[in-house]
């Protein structure tokens, strides 16, 4: 029987070359877990480029305080540091925006050769589809609450939960993603007419960027938790 998509092939046992590769009805009975190739790497980049998305965050929250500073006393603010502030903030958007497509990317191919890999390992604990826990990601309203659960059942998976369990780190990170998106949605509706209103957007937008920052930070403890799991019980095998 063929390996489940995107797993990798096993090889045959190093200590006893006779003995044949196992097939997917193999590792099902078995029950072992074998890493799919990039699997860490996937995971590795999605943390460097989540913290990327971290860094660009807390940039653009010290802006956004220098820019309520001036709110504050707009008559001490330059046209030059005006414009400073202008190419400091359209910067650490960008960095913040590459970091959230190119770890997107990564993440997916992370969470995918890791559900592939767990299926074999822990079948029972992935109560959601493959292709479901991926495709929420896209879908409008349900990518408030699907994805989470794809995840919990990766972790629970990985630790070799059979019960299903949300990791406090799990929920703090989706907790922090649905309230940041909830701030986003409200800042960019805002539409100021008065500096007490400026005053109020500003505010908004450095809750926002806090809330992105700790987001990522958690979103990276995520992934180290799930992936460590999954190596130490791939070592095992």
């Amino acid at each position: 029987m063929p390996v489940h998509p995107g797993y990798p092939t096993p090889q045959p046992d190093p200590t006893n070359p006779s003995t044949p590769a196992p097939g997917g009805a193999d590792l099902l009975a078995t029950g072992r877990l074998y890493l799919p190739p990039g699997f860490e790497k996937h995971a590795l980049a999605t943390q460097i480029l989540v913290g990327l998305v971290s860094v660009g965050a807390l940039w653009r929250t010290s802006i956004l305080f220098q820019i309520l500073g001036f709110a504050n006393n707009p008559f001490g603010l330059t046209r030059a540091e005006a414009q400073r502030l202008d190419s400091a903030d359209t910067s650490s958007s960008y960095l913040v925006l590459f970091g959230a497509v190119v770890s997107g990317i990564c993440f997916l191919g992370w969470e995918s050769r890791g559900r592939n890999a767990l299926f074999f390992a822990s079948p029972s604990a992935l109560r959601m589809p493959n292709g479901w826990a991926i495709g929420s990601w896209f879908i409008p309203i349900a990518n408030w609450i699907v994805p989470v659960f794809g995840i919990r059942d990766m972790d629970n998976a990985a630790h070799g939960e059979t019960k299903a369990r949300f990791a406090p780190v799990i929920v703090g990170w989706w907790a922090a993603w649905i309230f940041g998106a909830i701030v986003a949605q409200w800042y960019i509706r805002m539409n100021p007419t008065s500096l007490e209103e400026i005053k109020r957007m500003v505010t908004l937008g450095i809750a926002g960027q806090l809330v992105l920052a700790t987001g990522g930070i958690l979103f990276i403890l995520v992934i180290r938790r799930i992936t460590r799991a999954m190596v130490a019980r791939a070592a095992q095998a």
